[in-house]
């Protein structure tokens, strides 16, 4: 190899550290506690918004992680836990009246939970009932002291595990009266490089040292 594609290889790597490519990452979770069960879920809010209709959302795979738990439906003393990773959620604001004078805005939010595939029977959602409207992006909102927003007096959030696929496991009430629920931001990460970057990197630093090496040797 000759000297000048050893320098351009070498200024390519260090121009790679310097100007990374980025992977961005939002991360928030989604977590409860209550007679009926508990949960977390972790997904990233940065995840692209697929539905082109304000007051809906579609975040296709933006679901990280996920644990729930259930109590099924009617009450009984059988439970559900379900642990896995991957997912997608939908959300939709929804305008219902409450009284002769207005009109009292809530939401839905399902998450889907694990990645999808036809007739597979151990693919479950989790639908929640929130009382309170969708944010700006159309998703939860969300606050930096890791609560909910407030709402109408009577009200509470709600959360239903079903079997997306309808078998016969039943439903699963996760979310209930007097639930304490938390929404709060896990980490905004800065820009890192992909591996790839930092593959490119060491080999033009790699061509660097040895160029160094000959010319000192000589």
């Amino acid at each position: 190899m000759n000297k000048s594609w050893r320098h351009v290889l070498a200024a390519a790597g260090f121009a790679a550290l310097i100007v990374p490519s980025t992977v961005h990452a939002a991360l928030a979770e989604f977590s409860w506690m209550g007679r009926f069960g508990s949960g977390s879920i972790v997904y990233d809010r940065g995840a692209n918004d697929a539905a082109a209709q304000d007051g809906r959302g579609s975040f296709r795979d933006s679901i990280v992680i996920f644990q729930v738990g259930g109590i099924r439906l009617p009450y009984g003393s059988d439970s559900i836990v379900l642990q896995g990773t991957g997912g997608s959620i939908l959300s939709r604001d929804i305008v219902t009246p409450c009284n002769y004078f207005q009109n009292c805005e809530s939401s839905s939010v399902t998450f889907l939970l694990g990645h999808s595939r036809a007739n597979d029977p151990l693919s479950y959602r989790l639908t929640l009932g929130l009382p309170f409207a969708l944010d700006a992006l159309d998703q939860i909102p969300i606050n930096a002291q890791g609560t909910l927003p407030p709402y109408r007096d009577g009200t509470e959030v709600t959360g239903v595990i079903r079997n997306e696929f309808n078998s016969p496991s039943g439903n699963f009430l996760a979310l209930g009266y007097g639930a304490a629920i938390r929404h709060r931001w896990l980490s905004i990460a800065s820009p890192v490089p992909e591996p790839a970057t930092w593959a490119f990197f060491g080999l033009g630093a790699g061509v660097l040292w040895g160029s160094r090496r000959r010319m000192a040797l000589r």
